[in-house]
């Protein structure tokens, strides 16, 4: 997955699932910035985890469950 697609399912989860995250991020006015920098921290963690040898999908499952599958609130 990219960082744009990271971003893009990053919004999909929490908006549905952290609904209190979520607002808090709309009334704040950073969606934008803070899902784009937790997508980029992701990003960089798969490719460190791809260079120790990781398949890429692996690499992906990893991060997602750090990073964007949150668990719901």
């Amino acid at each position: 997955m990219s960082t744009l697609e990271f971003q893009s399912e990053i919004k999909r989860h929490w908006k549905k699932w952290l609904p209190k995250k979520w607002r808090a991020l709309v009334e704040a006015g950073t969606v934008e910035e803070e899902t784009l920098a937790v997508a980029q921290m992701a990003q960089q963690e798969k490719l460190s985890l791809m260079q120790a040898g990781y398949p890429e999908t692996a690499a992906d499952e990893v991060v997602r469950a750090e990073y964007i599958l949150l668990k719901p609130e």
